[in-house]
C-alpha cells in the first residue's frame, strides 16, 4: 500500500514552481531598480545594481504578498544577490 505525501510535488511541477518564482523575483526587480530583467546577474550584488533600503523593502513587500511570507529585511542573506533571495524563498516555502 503506498501513502500519498501531499508535500511531496512532481519534479517538473516543482521545476515550474522554482522557474515562477524566479521570474516573480527577477521582474519585480527589474522594476524597481530600473534595469532589463534579462540583464539582471544571478551572483551579483544587488548593490552594485544600485538598490536602496526602500527598494528592498517594496520588494520584500511584494516576496511577502506573493507567496503568503512575513520576511524582514534582517531575514536578508548577505551577500544579497537574485540567488540568494530566490534560495531564501524556497527555504521558507518548503517549511510552510
Amino acid at each position: 500500500m503506498h501513502s500519498h505525501n501531499e508535500k511531496s510535488k512532481e519534479p517538473i511541477t516543482y521545476l515550474l514552481e522554482l522557474e515562477a518564482v524566479n521570474n516573480f523575483i527577477r521582474e519585480k526587480l527589474s522594476k524597481i531598480i530600473q534595469v532589463n530583467k534579462e540583464s539582471i546577474e544571478e551572483e551579483i550584488e544587488l548593490e552594485s545594481y544600485g538598490i536602496s533600503s526602500l527598494a528592498l523593502t517594496i520588494l520584500l513587500g511584494e516576496i511577502n504578498s506573493k507567496f503568503s511570507l512575513d520576511l524582514e529585511v534582517n531575514d536578508l542573506p548577505s551577500p544579497l544577490t537574485l540567488n540568494s533571495i530566490f534560495s531564501l524563498i524556497i527555504n521558507q516555502r518548503s517549511t510552510l
